[in-house]
């Protein structure tokens, strides 16, 4: 998994290639709990994932950026809290502030997909394939 975060009861675990990784991550996590869902999202070509590090009170920033209609997806874990959005130009701006209000913003990443990303989605197949 390259990126895995946790939110209440629910864990969003990161992959490149979910029909491979998916058995074996859910038996990691049946070992640790029961898991009473499963869902595969796959992100379009657009969007861009944003993780912002707080100082603060993090549940209170998930929450408030929870309520911007930019952000399709917000978990926090540790000191971040990760979005993801369609447009980060515009985004990052809200994010920022909508976080500021209930923690100082220490540092912000933003990733865009990569070219494997892009490849996968209009082909259907790994640029090794």
């Amino acid at each position: 998994a390259s990126r895995v975060t946790a939110t209440g009861e629910a864990v969003d675990v990161l992959v490149q290639e979910a029909e491979s990784a998916l058995p074996q991550v859910i038996e990691v996590a049946a070992v640790h709990g029961t898991v009473r869902s499963v869902t595969v999202e796959e992100p379009d070509l657009e969007t861009v994932f944003l993780r912002l590090t707080i100082d603060g009170d993090l549940a209170r920033v998930v929450e408030a950026l929870r309520e911007l209609p930019l952000a399709s997806r917000v978990t926090g874990t540790g000191d971040s809290v990760d979005v993801l959005v369609q447009d980060a130009e515009s985004a990052l701006p809200q994010v920022i502030e909508g976080a500021a209000v209930h923690g100082t913003v220490r540092s912000v990443t933003v990733e865009e997909p990569d070219l494997e990303t892009v490849f996968l989605r209009l082909t259907g197949k790994k640029l090794r394939d």
